[in-house]
């Protein structure tokens, strides 16, 4: 006997130190994959903070660098003909930021921006009397001859070294002959959407060509020149077309502008009298106009003025907005400037503004963000001309005595900022700010990158989904739970778990291809359902609750199979009683009735489809966590409160909700989470359109369905890129600062319940 109880205290004692090693091996596994899970979310934040940061970082200007020029070919920049053209250098940079392009007495040249060696490239064999770059583009420059030709060329890299520049004559060869009895002041080229437009002016007259479906290797035919007499009284400083070439616009000094339509070329009088100075001020007294420009996308005007009192300096920007009824001038922001500002030059591809005032400051500024960057320096504004690189990266300066210098601009994502990101935005041409979200890929187009459309896709999509999946879930929980029968809840329970793993897409795809075309045939009918539905199973369960107790006995375990007759039988009757309310009551049409008369417009793919099909895809996920929890509620609890004399639905009430609540509100919770983060069944089942609208019939557009969309067409490192990030950031802490939110509510809730 003795042997014996040794040998059970050694087994014992061999089984303790076992469970004592399996218990040590499990909680180091356990807390290993904890701080694994914890380690990857650290590091999924962290790596999209990484990538989104850049976008909050503030630009800079460097120093101006001096580039010693090896070969003195060029003349002084005021050439010494009367008719020279103020507002265009006679030089640009190339798109490689590495050369420059002269056009100096009757040649072309090439500078090279690293070692001021310069090349003549080109012999034009004619003495110039304007030249610049045209418009939208930095490979095809006009010249203006003495001889009253007009002559375009192309510029571009050499075939056999990447780092010189060629020259030919574009458009074939093609000459224009331009008013040999007129004088030339000012010109400006733009070719756009194979359409190029060329203004030329004087302080007379406005001379117009226009050339549509052009080709760079086809030739020019001779156009008809379009005369306007602008009837400004003071000196002209700009004139400029619009992007869609309809309208040009003419400034004078005095900051009049006249803006004449082109569609309509016999009608001499302009459609738009202006200014560009406030108006109802004596503004000869208070502002005078130091310099007019075109902003980059030509809907806009940016001009600077000086107060005359105090001598400081204001740049504004006016869109230029056309209407069907009119053309107006509206002031959208201003910048405000220690002294007055000579020198704006725009730039080609982004938004970027050059600055230089009296100062010699130079800033860099932004036309939709607003951003400034500035850099003090020497520079003497009426003593330079100026240019930038297409992409805003550089800044090429030449004096009258003919020094150069570059200067490298650092503003990767200008068009970014907090405020254009969550706030309304006023952009170019537009009538008033707009929260939009448009990242178009068009070289000259304005991307617009509002993340509130997107937020307010997402939350709208999540909350009418749960606005259609809670009540069927929670319900449905409580039934199997509390009233349906242990062997048939062990088959609806799985199933309906099952239905959870169902690929989102393919219940996108029917959402989107089979259900929203029958909702559009009859939507009458559709919403009809709504109505119809709870009340067939309402009054299914009032004539059971009629039918002797012994029958309903026999019937429990097939109530849940009634359910199915029941839904088809108010489905049916709603699309057969649907065309009738819509031919006695909306004309035949409920969609073409509700945007006539009550301004809701209808899309085939809606946020109604997606609520429906991502209501049924959420409903799994709430049945399941709120079925457990509804289940776990102690039966003591229960019975109690039926020996108390509750009623079953008391007791279902009063005792099981109250203390199942923690479980309750984490499935909904998590129900919200798996609504907000759905890709699949909101990108297929509506137009995935980014409208801020609480229209049920209209789609929209989420953070997830846009990451989809464009993530793969973005250019790695761009603003758009980033900001699609930025968006994946955004979800993640939505979701967190959601599931944390309801993990404190869980708690309080299970602390105040969990004593029952």
């Amino acid at each position: 006997m003795r042997r014996t109880g040794q040998a059970r205290q050694e087994a014992l004692k061999r089984i303790a130190s076992r469970r004592k090693l399996v218990n040590q091996v499990t909680r180091g596994i356990v807390a290993t994959g904890g701080a694994a899970v914890i380690a990857a979310i650290s590091l999924i934040f962290g790596y999209l903070l990484w990538v989104v940061w850049p976008l909050f970082t503030s630009g800079s200007i460097g120093e101006p660098t001096a580039i010693e020029t090896s070969i003195a070919t060029l003349p002084p920049a005021a050439t010494p003909n009367s008719e020279t053209n103020p507002t265009r250098a006679h030089f640009g940079i190339h798109q490689n930021n590495a050369s420059a392009w002269l056009v100096s007495g009757d040649q072309i040249e090439e500078k090279d921006l690293q070692t001021g060696i310069t090349t003549p490239i080109y012999s034009l064999g004619y003495e110039v009397l304007a030249a610049g770059a045209v418009d939208t583009s930095t490979t095809l420059i006009y010249v203006l001859g003495v001889d009253r030709q007009l002559r375009f060329y192309a510029i571009s890299q050499s075939a056999t070294n990447a780092t010189r520049l060629t020259v030919r004559p574009a458009f074939a060869g093609s000459v224009i002959d331009v008013k040999q009895d007129q004088t030339i002041d000012l010109v400006d080229i733009q070719l756009r959407d194979n359409v190029l437009t060329t203004i030329l002016a004087n302080q007379k007259n406005l001379f117009v060509l226009q050339h549509a479906d052009v080709a760079l290797r086809r030739v020019l035919p001779q156009p008809e020149i379009v005369e306007w007499p602008h009837n400004l009284t003071d000196r002209i400083v700009h004139v400029s077309s619009d992007a869609s070439h309809r309208m040009i616009h003419a400034v004078s000094t005095a900051g009049i502008v006249h803006t004449y339509s082109l569609v309509n070329s016999d009608v001499v009088m302009p459609v738009l009298k202006g200014t560009l100075l406030p108006e109802g001020l004596p503004t000869e007294e208070t502002e005078q106009l130091t310099a007019v420009t075109v902003a980059s996308g030509r809907n806009a005007l940016v001009a600077s003025s000086t107060a005359t009192e105090i001598g400081k300096g204001l740049v504004r920007q006016w869109n230029l907005v056309t209407t069907s009824s009119a053309t107006q001038l509206i002031p959208v922001r201003q910048w405000d400037f220690e002294h007055a500002v000579p020198i704006l030059v725009p730039g080609r591809q982004l938004k970027h503004l050059a600055v230089i005032d009296a100062g010699g400051g130079l800033h860099l500024l932004h036309q939709t963000s607003g951003l400034l960057v500035s850099q003090p320096t020497e520079l003497d504004a009426n003593q330079i001309e100026l240019t930038m690189a297409r992409d805003g990266s550089r800044l090429l300066i030449r004096t009258l005595s003919e020094a150069w210098s570059v200067v490298d601009v650092e503003s990767r994502h200008p068009d970014v900022s907090l405020h254009n990101l969550w706030q309304p935005v006023w952009y170019e041409g537009y009538a008033e700010p707009t929260l939009t979200w448009q990242s178009s890929a068009a070289e000259l187009s304005e991307p617009k990158y509002s993340l509130t459309p997107l937020l307010f896709g997402t939350l709208k999509s999540a909350f009418f989904a749960l606005l259609i999946a809670t009540p069927l879930a929670l319900l449905g929980a409580l039934y199997t739970a509390c009233f349906m029968s242990p062997a048939l809840r062990d088959w609806v329970k799985p199933g309906v778990e099952v239905m959870a793993a169902l690929p989102t897409v393919i219940l996108g795809f029917i959402g989107g291809l089979w259900l929203a075309p029958i909702v559009e045939k009859n939507l009458a009918g559709t919403l009809l359902c709504f109505l119809l539905l709870p009340m067939f199973l309402w009054w299914t369960g009032l004539l059971l609750k009629r039918l002797p107790r012994q029958t309903r006995d026999e019937l429990h375990n097939w109530h849940l199979l009634l359910c199915f007759p029941v839904i088809a039988s108010a489905i049916y009757v709603s699309f057969w009683c649907g065309p009738m309310i819509e031919n006695l009551a909306f004309t035949g049409d409920l969609g073409a009735w509700m945007s006539d008369e009550l301004g809701i417009h209808y899309e085939q793919r809606n946020t109604l489809i997606v609520s429906i099909v991502m209501g049924l895809a959420v409903v799994p996920v709430i049945f399941s966590i709120a079925e457990d929890a509804i289940h776990g509620v102690p039966a003591h609890l229960s019975q109690g409160a039926l020996a108390l004399g509750a009623t079953p639905w008391q007791v279902v009430i009063s005792v099981v909700l109250v203390t199942a609540s923690p479980g309750l509100f984490s499935a909904v919770i998590i129900g919200m989470g798996r609504a907000v983060g759905e890709t699949m069944i909101v990108l297929m089942a509506t137009g995935n359109t980014p409208i801020m609208d609480l229209n049920l019939f209209e789609g929209l557009r989420s953070f997830a369905t846009n990451i989809a969309v464009e993530l793969p067409e973005s250019e790695v490192n761009s603003s758009h890129y980033r900001v699609l990030f930025l968006c994946a950031l955004v979800l993640f802490l939505l979701t967190f600062v959601l599931n944390t939110l309801a993990e404190l509510v869980r708690h309080r809730l299970r602390v105040r319940y969990g004593n029952l």
